[in-house]
């Protein structure tokens, strides 16, 4: 699958303003799951991914993985043009996205997030 593919489901799954904001919460909310998931994880799924996906779920080296659930939202907040109250809204569309794009890599990672983070399912 093509990362424009990936994309272009994402804006209509939320119906995002424009392409260029599917791609920055996409791009913020992978970056995002990279600071709170298991470096394995994120791996398994990110060969799923397109590459230029894939690169987003690395783990900075500050990684966090007691992020909770309301860091993470304030970090896509921060790195994305999308109003503070449709960030759940937003990064929810991401989800499911993933969900049906990687299955159950996704569902695993998911799984092993806190329960807090049952919200944006």
């Amino acid at each position: 699958m093509k990362t424009a593919n990936v994309i272009e489901r994402v804006r209509q799954r939320r119906e995002f303003a424009s392409t260029e904001e599917a791609e920055e919460v996409t791009a913020a909310t992978l970056e995002a799951l990279g600071r709170v998931v298991p470096a394995d994880d994120a791996r398994n799924v990110a060969v799923e991914l397109p590459p230029e996906l894939a690169q987003r779920l690395r783990a900075p080296e500050d990684r966090d993985s007691t992020d909770s659930v309301d860091e993470f939202l304030a970090y896509v907040h921060d790195n994305a043009s999308v109003r503070e109250a449709g960030v759940e809204w937003k990064v929810n569309g991401v989800f499911d996205v993933l969900e049906e794009t990687v299955g159950d890599e996704f569902a695993d990672v998911q799984a092993q997030l806190p329960d807090e983070y049952d919200r944006l399912r």
